[in-house]
Parts: C-alpha cells; sequence; structure tokens
C-alpha cells in the first residue's frame, strides 16, 4: 500500500502497520476485544490517527466475521433495510468565488444529484455569500449541506444560521468546537439566572449520531440509539 495525499494520511497508514504487528494470531471474531486493547496501548491519546488506524482494521475484522459466516455482512447485522442509498455531490471547491461555487454546484444537479455539500469555516463573511450563491443557482429543489469542520465560533455559527435560514439547509455538520460542550446549550428564556443553561438534547444527540473519532462501527451503535426518541433522522 503506497499511500497518497495529505501527511495525515501517511501517518494512518503508519499507525495501521504499527497496531497490524500485535493483531496478527489474535482471533479475529473477538473485534470488541481488539478495540479494548487499541485503548489499552494508548491510542486514546492520538484520537484522529488511532482510531482511524483501528477503524480501518475493525472494518477487516468485520469482513473476515462476514467471509467465515459465509455471509455479507449486511445480512450478519440483520438484513438490508432500502435497496439503494441517495448520496450527495461533494463539491471541492478549489475556486473559492461565486463563480466557482455556482460552476460545482451547477455540475452536480446536471448529473442528477439532488443535493449538494460543501466545506466551508474558512470565512464567515464568505462561506454566508458562497451559500447563497449555490441557492441561487440550484433552486429552491436541491437541498444543501455545509460542513463548517467546527471552524466556526458559536457566534458565528449564531450568526450563520439566522442569515441562512431563508435559504433553507438541509443540516451544517460541525458547526463549533465539539470540546466547547458548553456552546451546545442556550440560556433558557424563562430562566432567570443567566448563569444557568438549558441543553440543546437535539444538538446532542445530532453529534452523538456521528461517532467521534471516526470509523468504530461496534462504538457507534450505542450512542446512534439516542437519536430516535429524540426525532433525528
Amino acid at each position: 500500500m503506497r499511500p497518497t495525499g495529505s501527511p495525515y494520511i501517511k501517518l494512518v497508514v503508519e499507525a495501521i502497520e504499527q497496531t497490524a504487528k500485535w493483531v496478527l494470531g489474535t482471533d479475529p471474531r473477538k473485534i470488541r476485544t481488539f478495540l479494548s486493547e487499541c485503548d489499552d496501548r494508548g491510542w486514546h491519546h492520538y484520537p484522529h490517527i488511532g482510531h482511524m488506524a483501528s477503524a480501518a482494521i475493525e472494518m477487516a475484522l468485520w469482513d473476515i466475521v462476514g467471509k467465515a459466516a459465509g455471509m455479507p455482512l449486511h445480512q450478519f447485522f440483520g438484513g438490508a433495510v432500502r435497496e439503494r442509498v441517495d448520496y450527495y455531490w461533494y463539491m471541492t471547491v478549489l475556486d473559492r468565488t461565486p463563480a466557482g461555487v455556482r460552476k460545482q454546484a451547477r455540475e452536480g444537479v446536471s448529473k442528477g444529484f439532488k443535493t449538494v455539500y460543501m466545506k466551508v469555516g474558512f470565512d464567515i463573511d464568505d462561506d454566508i455569500a458562497l451559500i447563497r450563491e449555490i441557492r441561487d443557482e440550484v433552486g429552491p429543489k436541491v437541498g444543501i449541506r455545509v460542513d463548517p469542520n467546527e471552524g466556526w465560533s458559536a457566534f458565528d455559527a449564531r450568526r450563520a444560521l439566522q442569515e441562512l435560514e431563508s435559504v433553507g439547509l438541509e443540516y451544517v455538520e460541525e458547526p463549533i468546537d465539539m470540546n466547547k460542550p458548553r456552546c451546545h446549550a442556550r440560556p433558557s428564556p424563562h430562566d432567570d439566572d443567566p448563569h444557568r443553561f438549558q441543553p440543546v438534547v437535539v444538538v446532542c444527540a445530532q453529534r452523538s449520531g456521528r461517532p467521534r473519532p471516526a470509523g468504530r462501527r461496534c462504538r457507534g451503535d450505542r450512542p446512534a440509539s439516542t437519536r430516535q426518541p429524540l426525532g433525528v433522522p
């Protein structure tokens, strides 16, 4: 395997190679044991790289288990619930200008995509302006999703969501720093004490719906189960 792309990818590949040294010869069916041992060996100190590496190996272990059972993994986990899954048009916009975003959004719609998705979080004023350009280009029936990658401050996020309300975004992924939970709550209008906060439970459920650090199936099924009672898709 020869990694390409950013140095970050190369670090993950190196982490996979280091993990593989002690995985070889173990029982591939004991997947939860493998994940616990990853934490015991210190990967929790390097959550992004370590969890991506362990997730890659975990997927390979599930593949082994499925093949040993003689069935595809979707059947192993209880059966498929749909025949196909719609996907969005991922806009890798290097030309972050009105013309650039319009061109990429137009290309996605011409290919039949019903939703377009773009990374933002670089400059709040540009973010808002470019998102509006996309809506103007694709019209009202195409969904728009954006991901600031935790790049907005709480004030930026509040401003953006208010100013973009008329755009009708499908969702905003990871708008603010996940390590600042206080920003994920809002003052209750019915509370006289300004120092008390009413948690926004749906926000917590949305965050738990995407396992973080990324990748692990075993760690994702438990927090994901909190979404349904709160009406979070």
